[in-house]
């Protein structure tokens, strides 16, 4: 990978999903599905950084589908290692956690570790995209484009 930033920013958000589930399973909370929405907020932390370091880095060449591709690729790397520590966590860590699931979630019947990795890596995408749409609007602005160059 030839930007430095993409995969510091997309680990830093690997680290901040970890963080958090672990800290919620400390005081308690990791089983309160909903609060997951709350990773949105860190999505949108590492993909903005990303997306803003990269375009002070290159200026002149930074265009908005480059802001596209910097805040999907931020997001795939930050949520795919995130679903991957849930699937050995769940696997191999905290199996209990694993047994709870499958009793009090809906459906939980039919889900293990691995298509609970598929579904935080589907979710966590599509956050990671929308999360990426909404920045790139407000730094279109900002980004080399010929519209951009216009007297």
């Amino acid at each position: 990978m030839k930007n430095p930033i993409i995969r510091k920013y997309g680990l830093l958000m690997a680290a901040g999903f970890i963080f958090y589930f672990l800290f919620m399973k400390l005081i308690g909370l990791h089983d309160v599905v909903e609060l997951r929405v709350l990773n949105f907020f860190i999505i949108i932390g590492g993909v903005g950084l990303s997306i803003h370091q990269s375009l002070k880095r290159n200026p002149d060449t930074f265009g908005y589908f480059e802001g596209l591709r910097v805040g999907v690729i931020t997001s795939a790397i930050g949520v795919t290692t995130f679903a991957i520590f849930i699937f050995f966590y769940l696997a191999f860590i905290d199996i209990e956690f694993m047994l709870w699931i499958k009793e009090n979630v809906p459906l939980g019947s039919f889900l293990d570790p691995f298509s609970i990795m598929v579904t935080i890596e589907v979710e966590g995408m599509a956050s990671g995209f929308l999360a990426t749409f909404i920045i790139m609007q407000y730094e279109k602005g900002h980004v080399n484009t010929p519209e951009n160059h216009k007297l």
